[in-house]
């Protein structure tokens, strides 16, 4: 058995151990048919000079540059191909949606499926998805560990804008999303610096906003007065950010109570 039928062996394993089986309709309608190439054969798409690997979701094809095999890549391929449901054209791959005029979701899914790929196989990978594994983790503080894992292989963003519709509304919830889509594609662009850098506060602001509801859904605001170490968590989990860590706390805490109402118990 070759080495990377080994791995994905491994892979299977470790879907078949974690997750529910009802879940694992899209890996296993994809495995089958999977292809692994080592090229950057211009039928399969070009990999740029920084990007050791793509899987092709029309195809169920993962492309990696030869020589440029690493077991974390690989894995975080096979996560894509095991959320990719493409019908038509009309792909779902995970939190990303391409049908039609709707196409969507690129930097959440792409930070999801890093952060399942750390999570399952190894944190010691890194990779130009920093930003937005944060985003993923941020919100899988607020949206229950299964749900959110479900929602990803199913490739149903819809139930992830729903589930986060319980703490904002829906159009703060896209424009979060469309906001994340936007820095994954423009975050390294310098002559965008000064618009990255806002968008970025908002996306903070929102993380923090659904936190906040989240634990007005366990707590009341008297309590949360009372222990606010449990605040200081929220400000302190977004380190990536910068927003509200310059902020003294006490700053931080009447900005929190100013905007809640005590919840009647």
């Amino acid at each position: 058995m070759t080495d990377i039928a080994n791995k994905i062996n491994k892979f299977r394993y470790t879907l078949v151990n974690n997750f529910n089986n009802l879940d694992l309709g899209n890996f296993y309608s994809n495995l089958d048919s999977l292809k692994i190439i080592k090229s950057t054969d211009e039928i399969y798409g070009k990999l740029s000079y920084y990007t050791n690997s793509y899987y092709n979701c029309e195809k169920n094809i993962i492309i990696i540059k030869k020589n440029k095999i690493d077991d974390m890549v690989l894995y975080h391929e096979l996560f894509h191909m095991a959320s990719n449901i493409t019908i038509n054209n009309n792909i779902r791959d995970g939190f990303y949606i391409n049908q039609g005029d709707i196409n969507i979701g690129f930097g959440i899914n792409e930070g999801y499926t890093e952060y399942l790929t750390r999570k399952y196989f190894g944190d010691n990978h890194t990779c130009t998805y920093e930003f937005e594994v944060t985003i993923a983790k941020n919100i899988e503080d607020v949206i229950e560990n299964n749900k959110m894992i479900s929602f990803y292989l199913r490739g149903e963003l819809e139930s992830l804008i729903n589930e986060l519709s319980k703490y904002a509304y829906i159009n703060d919830v896209m424009r979060f999303i469309n906001n994340v889509d936007y820095v994954y594609h423009h975050l390294y662009d310098e002559e965008r610096e000064s618009k990255i850098i806002n968008i970025v506060s908002k996306i903070n602001i929102f993380l923090v906003k659904i936190k906040i509801k989240k634990y007005l859904d366990i707590y009341d605001l008297d309590y949360l007065k009372e222990n606010k170490d449990e605040l200081l968590k929220i400000k302190y989990n977004n380190q990536y950010f910068s927003k509200f860590n310059a902020i003294q706390d006490e700053n931080f805490f009447n900005y929190i109570f100013s905007k809640f109402k005590s919840k009647s118990k």
